[in-house]
């Protein structure tokens, strides 16, 4: 925020994400920071561009929003309620990237929110315990307009795609049958996958699974609520392997309660 400040004093810096939506006081006490927006960001960035380009509305009416006043005290707005429709929400607008700059824009999200209680993530503080998903169909029709313009490899990043096994069966079905090229990565929890959703995953095209494993000691894995068990672990790992997917496991060094 400092090294655009410089470069472009006038510039208005607006800060999203889970960070700033958890410490929005902290943030703005950084005086290069103009905004905060809490949450999730979509209407309310659309409201603050309508606010600074067009002059449209005022700071105060914007939900989700915090920010200083005149006199350099900070104001938190209202939430913003959690959008539910997901499906109405268009596609990323992927033809503005610079490609020349960014080679890879091929990630994709299909929900939003997770109903892990792991005390070390914000995931489901951020969604306030609440997941919404779009339908199979959406998801499909955003992957067969990538798959159109050139891309061979997409990651999903929803925190835990299969958190509705029903859901991600039916989308794999579907991309099954369309006979989609493309593979595919995921993350996932060892305690929402099945083997019949593993194999209906690699028959879909899915290439990589990265599990949340976190520790290999099961107090540490009890003192974070991690909510598995080594021996899940160990089972989903080798059904995974027995499809044929990449297993990855992400591990985290530095519990308060590691030695």
């Amino acid at each position: 925020a400092r090294l655009c400040k410089n470069v472009q004093p006038e510039c208005t810096i607006v800060l999203g994400g889970p960070h700033v939506t958890f410490a929005a006081k902290e943030t703005l006490a950084e005086v290069v920071v103009d905004l905060v927006v809490r949450d999730e960001g979509e209407f309310s960035t659309l409201e603050l561009a309508g606010y600074f380009v067009r002059g449209y509305g005022s700071l105060a009416a914007i939900r989700g929003l915090s920010y200083r006043d005149t006199n350099g005290r900070v104001v938190h707005n209202q939430d913003r309620p959690f959008l539910n429709k997901l499906d109405e929400l268009p596609f990323p607008a992927r033809e503005l990237f610079a490609t020349q700059t960014y080679s890879h824009y091929n990630g994709i999200l299909t929900a939003r929110g997770c109903l892990g209680k792991c005390l070390f993530c914000s995931a489901g503080a951020m969604s306030k315990g609440k997941y919404r998903c779009r339908s199979a169909y959406s998801v499909l029709d955003e992957l067969l307009f990538l798959q159109t313009n050139g891309v061979h490899f997409v990651t999903f990043f929803d925190d835990n795609l299969t958190i509705d096994l029903r859901r991600i069966e039916h989308l794999c079905d579907l991309m099954a049958a369309t006979r989609l090229h493309l593979g595919w990565a995921i993350e996932s929890r060892v305690d929402t996958v099945t083997p019949r959703t593993l194999g209906k995953l690699a028959k879909a095209g899915c290439r990589n699974i990265q599990f949340g494993v976190e520790s290999g000691v099961q107090a540490i894995l009890d003192s974070i609520q991690k909510g598995i068990s080594l021996s899940q672990i160990r089972q989903v790992l080798c059904w995974t392997k027995e499809v044929g997917i990449q297993a990855a496991c992400s591990i985290m060094l530095g519990h308060p309660a590691d030695t």
